[in-house]
């Protein structure tokens, strides 16, 4: 069958352009033109033999010429090359086309087809699809036109237009041997077949003439025609049956008139028919035949116009007996029903109503409704059942169950729409024998199989949403079917806050406007909905078990699984470290009894101290107390791990230093100050100050010792911080000169110089007196005096020179 004559030129073009580039293999040449068989079982209405069968879809390219040959061969034409598919095995053969040769496709009534590629120079190849699939040739032709072609042996037998029956062996391009057929006009169609018997070295060639048709028996060995005659009546076959030898075989005939075919079985005794019986059978069209051998029997299928019949021959009984008939859509063209598996024989029978298999007595194994559309072809093998329909091959490989009494399970599984995901999920059907020895699976709202009659498990699998549904069921004839509905339901998903180990954060606290991400439990992801102000959302679904995502801020996000419609998911807080340490701005030591109030959230919580805490994520404000210290009030924003260092200044403690006698302030004195603080820190300080001094002095107990010029040096305790007035006592020798000094400018004011003298002498043993340091007191006087009478008028200078003597007689 050829097919898209019209592309045929482009097409050969194209693909040479093609071949120019790429390796000629099979392995490339499949995937260039997509030639696959497709293990899938979701197939237009035939994967109803899923389970017994394997059932395979056989892609062919498009614009691709091909043809279906009876022994169950896929050939494709590809411009310079020819694909020889193996439909049962996928094993496949390219062959590459010489230049300048075209192919020939010579069918014929018995099915079978016969493919010759005729060359330039008169020469021709032959593709043997009977046997071995390998090509036979050159021959050179002895005239242009060919009718009928056939491998038989070693031997190819061409047919021309003028009767000329050729024989060439392998290894010769002439003719070995050729042989005139005794016809009187050009043949228009030949068919040949060869004898099944002891001899086989005999053909039947069938042949149609202008107005009549002409049957010849040709004894290859020979090269003679051992019996011959024509017939008005249009013949379909002949065949040669039960050959002993060129004198003796029995000759098999299908004729066709006016409705009628006529099965002619005729013994053939020294070139003449000793014997005929016949069979008459009602056809409406034309029929095709096909000669099957069983047992050394004979079975001979006839069918056209939608009836077929299988007919009995039995050469040595002389019988032809019609066993049964069965009815097929007309349009399958080409037809060869006829399985034959464990020594028996069964019929494959389509029509518009469904797909049926009968016995070897015409009963009805198993039948299915509406298994395919406008069938084309429909080929029976002993390994495989080919059909045909709309463009399209599908290849059937029986299983022992196919042979079996079946009964059809159809299960029926509803797709689902979900609206948040916005999309359409598909059910897979699983069926499985409870014994485990049958598991068929398809992708599909709807699943038939015809199944042997047995218990099973079926399963209704929603595989994203990860939704199983189980059945048992027990398959009784003619057909059981299953519905699986499936329960929605309204989910309700809510979302709560649970609060942190501080109580800063309300618990179970409504999470309003959080995002629910929802998935399968498969991964998949459906869609996503937000909780109202209650922080729950609400969602129909199919009622199973899902997972959701939550991510709501400043809570610990996951994934949660959903087994309930009303499911209520807490979420832990977000929670951050965060270590608080108060420290002496002074000492930098720690202070451990300071108290740290944390304020966030609208809350309040007093905390402990130099500690590490889980806080949520915020803004807060630390307020820092000790006491013997200023507060201290922070401002912080708490996103990662943190530590806070808040150095608290000690209060100031005051010291003011006096004169003890006049109570006025000392303008200059130096401090110091040693101890240590409440928390055992040791702390030490030194200065010189102006009548009073600030200091920030971390609370303690401290020995101060305060010194100043002319004064005594005064220690004492001191427990800060505090506020102390300090009295020093001036030295004696300085109480004395502030007499002396008041009395002299009394003195100086009123009277000489000499009595001023007298009065520093008197001051002068009086302080000495005290010191135990008369003698060299006055001395030092004498010549103090003797040398002031010098300068009398010079007061001030005598006036400090006194001021010397004193100060050196108080050391």
């Amino acid at each position: 069958m050829l097919r898209h004559k019209t592309y045929v030129l482009l097409l050969v073009l194209a693909i040479t352009l093609v071949f120019t580039v790429l390796p000629s293999n099979a392995i490339v040449l499949k995937k260039r033109v997509g030639i696959v068989l497709n293990t899938t079982h979701v197939l237009a209405d035939l994967e109803v033999l899923a389970a017994v069968a394997v059932v395979d879809r056989v892609a062919i390219p498009p614009m691709v010429e091909y043809v279906v040959e009876p022994t169950g061969h896929l050939i494709l034409f590809l411009g310079q090359k020819i694909v020889v598919q193996d439909l049962a095995t996928k094993q496949e053969k390219v062959h590459t086309i010489e230049p300048l040769c075209s192919p020939i496709v010579l069918n014929n009534s018995l099915g079978t087809k016969h493919i010759l590629l005729v060359c330039a120079n008169n020469l021709a190849y032959h593709l043997d699809l009977e046997n071995n699939q390998q090509f036979y040739g050159p021959y050179r032709l002895l005239e242009a036109h060919i009718v009928g072609v056939k491998r038989v042996g070693e031997y190819t037998i061409i047919v021309h237009r003028d009767g000329l029956i050729a024989v060439y062996k392998s290894s010769l391009v002439d003719p070995y041997k050729t042989i005139k057929l005794p016809v009187q006009s050009d043949i228009g169609e030949a068919h040949i077949t060869q004898s099944k018997g002891n001899y086989t070295m005999l053909i039947a060639v069938t042949c149609k003439l202008q107005n009549s048709w002409f049957v010849a028996v040709v004894d290859l060995n020979t090269s003679s025609i051992v019996y011959s005659y024509e017939s008005s009546t249009p013949l379909v076959a002949a065949y040669v049956v039960d050959a002993y030898s060129p004198y003796k075989f029995k000759l098999l005939t299908v004729e066709y008139s006016n409705g009628v075919a006529i099965l002619r079985l005729a013994a053939i005794e020294g070139f003449k028919p000793v014997l005929r019986v016949q069979e008459y059978i009602r056809l409406p069209a034309k029929p095709q035949a096909y000669l099957y051998t069983i047992d050394q029997s004979y079975i001979l299928s006839v069918v056209g116009g939608g009836v077929g019949h299988l007919v009995d021959v039995y050469p040595d009984k002389m019988l032809v007996k019609s066993r049964f008939a069965w009815h097929y859509t007309p349009t399958v063209k080409e037809y060869v029903p006829v399985i034959i598996h464990k020594g028996r024989e069964y019929i494959v029978a389509v029509d518009h109503d469904g797909l049926k298999l009968l016995d070897s007595s015409g009963m009805p194994v198993w039948y299915v409704a509406a298994p395919c559309r406008t069938p084309s072809l429909v080929y029976g093998f002993r390994d495989v059942v080919v059909v045909g329909y709309d463009g399209r091959l599908v290849v059937v490989k029986p299983k022992q169950e196919f042979f079996e009494k079946l009964a059809l399970l159809t299960i029926y599984a509803p797709k689902l729409y979900i609206s948040i995901a916005k999309k359409t999920f598909t059910p897979t059907i699983l069926v499985s024998k409870v014994d485990g020895n049958t598991s068929v699976s398809v992708k599909g709202e709807k699943l038939s199989l015809l199944l042997p009659i047995a218990s099973y498990h079926v399963k209704v699998v929603y595989e994203e949403l990860g939704i199983t549904h189980t059945i048992h069921v027990t398959l009784e004839p003619p057909e059981v079917r299953i519905e699986t509905p499936v329960r929605m339901a309204s989910y309700s998903i809510c979302v709560r806050g649970l609060t942190d180990p501080l109580h800063l954060l309300p618990l179970d606290k409504p999470l309003a406007k959080t995002v629910v991400q929802i998935y399968t439990v498969e991964g998949v992801k459906l869609g996503e909905i937000r909780t109202d102000d209650s922080g729950c959302a609400r969602v129909s679904l199919p009622y199973a078990s899902y997972r959701v995502r939550i991510d709501a801020p400043g809570y610990i996000g996951g994934i949660f699984d959903v087994s309930e419609p009303n499911t209520v998911i807490y979420l832990e807080p977000k929670l951050v470290p965060l270590e608080v340490k108060v420290v002496d701005a002074v000492t930098g030591y720690e202070i451990p009894d300071a108290r740290v109030e944390l304020v966030g959230f609208g809350r309040r919580v007093v905390v402990p101290a130099n500690s590490r805490l889980m806080v949520p994520p915020g803004t807060y404000t630390l307020l820092i107390s000790a006491e013997g210290y200023v507060p201290e009030k922070v401002e912080m924003v708490v996103g990662e791990p943190e530590v806070v260092e808040v150095r608290v200044e000690p209060s100031t403690t005051e010291i003011r230093v006096v004169d003890s006698l006049t109570g006025q302030p000392i303008d200059k004195f130096y401090i110091s100050i040693n101890g240590s603080t409440i928390y055992g820190a040791s702390y030490s300080v030194s200065k010189e100050a102006r009548q009073v001094v600030f200091l920030k002095l971390p609370p303690g107990y401290y020995t101060v010792t305060i010194s100043a010029k002319d004064y005594n040096v005064k220690e004492f305790m001191l427990k800060a911080p505090t506020s102390k007035t300090v009295k020093l006592e001036p030295k004696l020798m300085v109480i004395v000169e502030r007499q002396v000094k008041s009395v002299f400018k009394l003195v100086v004011s009123n009277s000489t110089l000499i009595t001023a003298i007298i009065v520093s002498v008197i001051a002068a043993i009086v302080i000495a007196r005290f010191r135990r340091r008369i003698g060299k007191v006055f001395e030092k006087v004498a010549r103090r005096v003797r040398g002031a009478g010098k300068a009398r008028e010079k007061k001030e200078e005598v006036l400090e020179e006194l001021k010397k003597l004193i100060e050196e007689a108080s050391i």
